[in-house]
């Protein structure tokens, strides 16, 4: 997969390149209107791509862990291993404290939290937007597997960490308390 994505750029690149003119054999100037739609083509075909592989990778994940998730719209994945009676619903504005594993699909750690619980505030943090997502499915006091497509957790680029780029992750969250 990485690869392929790294060919399908290359492959952008040399476009970019090769649409422009030369002046004076120095110059390069503005790449020709006409190969912008083609580039767009590109990178509309390469992000169906990933997101096809990315679903596969969920789907054999799935299958392997035999774990009945639910699917959200966005492509976000959960599936509750503790459900709570708790009336504390996880909304936008919520401050949620929690522990967490983050891991690749390939079970790779990346980071925990069980030493200091992360407090966040939903869909007012810095924390990726699929897991603000994902908590608002989520009460006080339930645990919970949740799987997030690359487009919703760090991206075209990772975390430049542990997290390489295009990569979907899981976290295995524990929600502490809710306010």
């Amino acid at each position: 997969m990485k690869r392929k994505n790294a060919f399908n750029f290359i492959i952008i690149i040399c476009i970019i390149i090769t649409s422009c003119e030369r002046k004076n054999n120095t110059e390069l100037t503005k790449p020709k209107p006409l190969l912008k739609k083609n580039v767009d083509q590109i990178l509309i075909k390469s992000n169906i791509e990933i997101i096809q592989q990315e679903i596969e990778a969920f789907d054999s994940f799935q299958k392997t862990h035999q774990i009945p998730f639910v699917v959200t719209q966005s492509g976000i994945r959960y599936y509750i291993i503790k459900k709570s009676n708790d009336k504390k619903i996880i909304k936008s504005g919520s401050v949620v404290t929690m522990n967490y594993t983050l891991a690749l699909l390939d079970s790779k750690i990346c980071y925990q939290t069980f030493d200091s619980p992360l407090s966040i505030t939903v869909n007012h943090s810095e924390s990726e937007s699929g897991l603000q997502m994902a908590l608002q499915f989520l009460k006080s006091n339930e645990q919970a597997i949740i799987l997030i497509p690359s487009y919703l957790a760090h991206g075209l680029m990772g975390d430049e960490e542990k997290i390489p780029p295009l990569a979907p992750i899981i976290y295995i969250v524990d929600i502490l308390k809710v306010e």
